[in-house]
């Protein structure tokens, strides 16, 4: 497994941090690149989810399809 699977590995469904789940990891964070991660963080429950169940709400905020049916999108 790359670095990169490990740490979203560790991340989805929960509402870690991604400096704690690296520090955990023994990576430093400034070697991660937020934008190759292929999970994204709901910006409502906080959860992270991976990427293709994260739609933007009216605002252009993440939200998970959760999220979405508790506000009424």
């Amino acid at each position: 497994m790359t670095v990169y699977s490990n740490i979203e590995k560790s991340l989805v469904g929960t509402r870690r941090t991604l400096a704690s789940v690296c520090k955990e990891e023994g990576v430093n964070i400034l070697d991660i690149e937020p934008m190759n991660l292929m999970v994204t963080n709901c910006s409502s429950c906080g959860i992270w989810h991976r990427s293709e169940s994260i739609i933007d709400d009216l605002d252009s905020n993440p939200i998970c399809r959760y999220c979405e049916d508790l506000i009424g999108l």
